[in-house]
């Protein structure tokens, strides 16, 4: 019989996995990367013959010459070693022993892993998160601040540079205890001199700007630096400054890479936004991705790690949608042509006449702007659809609506769905979307079938009537509760997830520069310290 996990609890300073199966020997725990085998004898107490009760010193498993480390768990059985799986009912949480956290986790594959922390090592990690500017609405700048407000929840000591400051106020405030700093300003250019401009893949500043970059970065202040995918010669002018002791992580956050990566099924580097990006992930420590459909491809394209965590999304203390008591769609996003905000209010206009009650409501801003309203003016839906700027109140103005529609012709991850499904608001895209193929599968969310117009006028008019009716064979409340709990259970784990990830690369550089013979001086702050 394949062993199987029947507890695995802490009791006391123990952490105990109690196994059935078929001549069970040995729990064995393989340390990442090396696979360094841990090998454990149960312990005297059997419930019945095939089983068996392994109480493991949780200090047994992280030395104190460690800051993290992750086991993979094995049973031996008669001499043949088995990956055992995750149990069912056991959560993804953190259980805290004296001065090291264990976090059980379900591993892509449905096994079961466990991931070590030591608080009491030394003080924490500075990390630096890096945007363009913070002046204006957009998802880098959306994933900046809840990054931040992640890291500082799970102790990291946190800053966000933006590196053009404008004179634009700020549309969200950054989370509190976060540290806001710049690279260069709008306000200190000389007459004639050009802005930082990073239209991608051109990059574009004066001199003055490319010194002030290259100073700040070569002086850093942090010990682990988050660059998102501003695929341009920014790359190499900060890799280039970079002291070695940073460790550097790119993030990818360009819808447009998501689709064509699921589409072809390998990264695609003809365009050279993408050629910029791929030769920027040989370079960078470590290459963070929001979206799993894209991780093979990744891992396929680099030596370096991919690791995927998505968007936490904190939705604060506010009621669930009451979706089936209003008659509104809401939409939100930057108005560029990617989003397809045209194919929705085209789709919306079809539908007036049907559906006379109803009203679309977008949210952003961006170049199209003023094309969008013409488009409204002309369609004559000035009565029934609205653009209004991005709203820092998003959540509530969802929370009084009845569904959100995405018609974007790519997204990353979605972040706009995902605050709708937080909230219990049902959620309609398409199928060509990456963001909608990972957030939407398995009843999450309603999936047009095409990019079209017309497929999706179909499509809303499919969830307009079955909201009108109430609801009555449960469809829509059933996908309502799977995306909540979905949304939970990713904004739960996620702060953990990042804390582990980030120490265990850090730990891992630090080493690789010990092993080089970097002098102690660059990497002073990764000494073990004793509180």
């Amino acid at each position: 019989m394949t062993a199987q996990v029947l507890v695995a609890t802490a009791v006391g300073d123990r952490f105990l996995v109690r196994v059935r199966g078929t001549a069970v020997r040995a729990l064995v725990a393989k340390r990442r990367p090396t696979a360094a085998a841990l090998r454990m004898l149960p312990g005297r107490e059997r419930q019945a013959t095939d089983e068996a009760t392994f109480p493991i010193k949780v200090d047994d498993l992280l030395p104190r010459s460690l800051a993290h480390t992750t086991l993979d768990l094995y049973c031996d059985q008669g001499g043949r070693e088995t990956r055992l799986s995750f149990p069912a009912g056991l959560r993804n949480e953190v259980i805290s022993f004296d001065g090291i956290d264990l976090f059980p986790f379900r591993t892509a594959y449905g096994n079961l892993s466990l991931s070590l922390f030591r608080t009491d090592r030394r003080p924490p990690l500075r990390v630096t998160i890096l945007v363009h500017q913070l002046n204006f609405s957009g998802g880098k700048t959306t994933f900046a601040f809840q990054l931040a407000s992640v890291l500082r929840s799970v102790g990291f000591d946190v800053t966000i540079a933006a590196l053009w400051l404008t004179s634009t106020p700020m549309t969200y405030q950054p989370p509190a205890d976060v540290k806001l700093t710049y690279v260069d300003s709008q306000m200190l250019q000389d007459p004639g001199e050009p802005p930082l401009s990073l239209k991608m893949p051109d990059f574009s500043a004066s001199d003055r700007t490319i010194a002030k970059i290259r100073a700040y970065f070569s002086g850093i202040d942090a010990d682990v630096l988050y660059v998102p995918d501003y695929d341009s010669p920014l790359y190499d002018l900060v890799l280039d400054s970079l002291p070695p002791r940073i460790l550097s992580i790119l993030g990818d956050h360009n819808p447009g890479r998501y689709g064509a990566t699921l589409a072809a099924g390998s990264l695609p580097v003809a365009q050279p936004r993408n050629r910029l990006f791929y030769e920027a992930m040989q370079r960078f420590d470590a290459i963070h991705t929001l979206n799993p459909v894209v991780l093979d491809a990744y891992r396929s394209s680099t030596p370096q790690p991919v690791f995927c965590i998505a968007n936490s999304v904190d939705t604060g203390s506010g009621h669930s949608a009451q979706f089936l008591q209003h008659r509104r769609i809401v939409a939100a996003g930057r108005l560029v042509a990617g989003k397809n905000f045209h194919v929705l209010i085209r789709a919306f206009s079809g539908l007036r006449t049907q559906y006379p009650e109803w009203r679309l409501d977008i949210y952003g801003q961006g170049e199209e702007r003023e094309a969008l309203l013409t488009l409204i003016r002309d369609l004559r839906l000035d009565d029934v659809v609205t653009l209004s700027e991005p709203t820092p109140t998003l959540l509530d103005e969802m929370r009084s609506s009845s569904f959100h529609v995405s018609a974007s012709a790519a997204e990353s991850f979605g972040l706009t769905m995902a605050e709708a499904m937080s909230v219990g608001l049902p959620v309609l895209s398409h199928h060509r979307n990456a963001g909608a193929a990972y957030l939407l599968e398995e009843g999450r969310g309603f999936i047009a079938g095409s990019t079209s117009v017309e497929s999706l006028a179909e499509a809303m008019a499919t969830l307009m009537r079955q909201i009108e009716a109430g609801d009555p064979d449960g469809t829509v409340r059933d996908m309502v509760a799977l995306g909540m709990e979905f949304m939970r259970t990713i904004s739960s784990r996620n702060p953990h997830f990042w804390q582990s990830q980030i120490v265990q690369l850090y730990d891992a550089k630090i080493e690789h520069l010990y092993a080089r013979g970097v002098t102690s001086e660059l990497v002073e702050h990764a000494a073990p310290k004793t509180r």
